[in-house]
């Protein structure tokens, strides 16, 4: 999935063509999916770290739902990851969270992030329940969950990006959020 700025970039650097490629699909458009997005601005007063903190709890409260009666339909996927774009941000949330037993964070693979990034992970793990993705996930990584004890494909529940207009990296266009929905290649539940 090319990012066109950045060929144009390499064309541009390079002094040399970059060959690109469009590829049909023999399905073609008879099966597009809109993704559903809510949107939600955050009220005057309250703090990101609420705002993702009743996220989390919610979607391990639905997990222990499952656990206690494993037949309330839909109840299993209680997956949720998070994109936000700033490491900082992120480690911030996480070392003020009480329990990061099943969280990760998936951001750039440096050094410096192995070192300072709390719950770093270097690839998604279907075993966490709470995934915190930064822009370096938004191409070339698939989520892909175990399908569960009866065989059934899984989901993830949610998906959420944190983000704003009051600076670049904390931006998000369109065609970032399709990318970024695209990584869960067996779809969601939910996303805003």
């Amino acid at each position: 999935t090319p990012n066109y700025e950045f060929i144009e970039f390499l064309r541009l650097y390079s002094g040399k063509d970059v060959e690109t490629y469009s590829v049909q699909y023999d399905d073609g458009d008879k099966d597009k999916v809109f993704a559903p997005i809510q949107w939600m601005d955050r009220p005057k007063g309250v703090r990101l770290y609420d705002i993702v903190s009743e996220v989390i709890e919610a979607s391990r409260r639905r997990k222990n739902e499952y656990e206690q009666c494993p037949s309330k339909v839909g109840l299993a996927d209680s997956q949720v990851c998070i994109f936000f774009s700033s490491v900082r941000e992120i480690s911030n949330l996480v070392n003020d969270m009480p329990d990061t037993s099943d969280v990760e964070v998936l951001c750039a693979k440096t050094e410096l992030n192995e070192l300072r990034v709390p719950c770093y992970s270097k690839k998604f793990n279907p075993e966490k329940q709470i995934h915190f993705l930064t822009s370096a996930y938004f191409v070339g990584m698939d989520i892909y969950l175990p399908k569960d004890e009866r065989g059934n494909k899984r989901r993830v529940d949610k998906f959420i990006f944190i983000g704003g207009n009051s600076c670049y990296h904390l931006s998000y266009s369109n065609k970032e959020i399709k990318q970024g929905l695209g990584r869960s290649r067996d779809g969601y539940n939910g996303s805003f």
